[in-house]
């Protein structure tokens, strides 16, 4: 399977960031469990772990904004692609943008509660400073896939729109035509 294919599986299935990211840190915690070695959090001192979830919620929280400047491109383009693309294929990029969307506010919301949990003493109360590390190291990993996941739907939205804008279509030209059902019997077939 090429890069190319694993990319197309990827974007069409929005559920897979929340599968990918329960496997990494499924699998760093394999790791950090079987060698006691590389729990990167613990080397921070619980001030520094508190400063890094509270950075976080707020970079997170830009990709729910970022998102909506991707919306906002797309409901301001008027060419041919772009009211081709609205037509055939705006109920899944609603879809997608909406679960870009909850997916870095939930991220955002992990990073808030593990700093509610870290308790600023050198000595932890109870599991809260392992519950906030590990929440928190699950919600970086969604909000690195859902960032990633607007970047790859973003770019070709506005190169889209821009099209759209320095090469005007004529007046009689048709609008292209997206064959969805095609792509999802492809895509199916997988």
């Amino acid at each position: 399977m090429g890069l190319s294919k694993v990319y197309d599986w990827w974007i069409d299935r929005r559920w897979a960031d929340i599968v990918v990211s329960c496997l990494v840190v499924g699998s760093y915690g394999f790791i950090v469990w079987k060698t006691g070695r590389f729990d990167v959090l613990s080397w921070l001192a619980p001030g520094d772990r508190r400063g890094l979830y509270s950075a976080f919620a707020v970079v997170v929280s830009l990709t729910g904004a970022l998102s909506g400047v991707a919306v906002s491109q797309l409901a301001a383009a008027k060419g041919p692609r772009a009211k081709a693309l609205k037509q055939q294929g705006g109920a899944e990029l609603a879809k997608t943008w909406r679960s870009i969307y909850a997916g870095a506010m939930g991220s955002a919301l992990l990073a808030l509660v593990a700093l509610g949990l870290d308790s600023t003493t050198q000595i932890p109360i109870g599991h809260n400073a392992v519950v906030a590390k590990w929440s928190f190291l699950f919600g970086l990993s969604v909000g690195i896939l859902k960032f990633a996941r607007l970047t790859a739907i973003f770019q070709p939205v506005i190169s889209m729109t821009v099209r759209d804008d320095v090469e005007p279509a004529e007046e009689d030209a048709p609008a292209p035509t997206l064959d969805i059902d095609a792509y999802q019997r492809a895509t199916d077939s997988r």
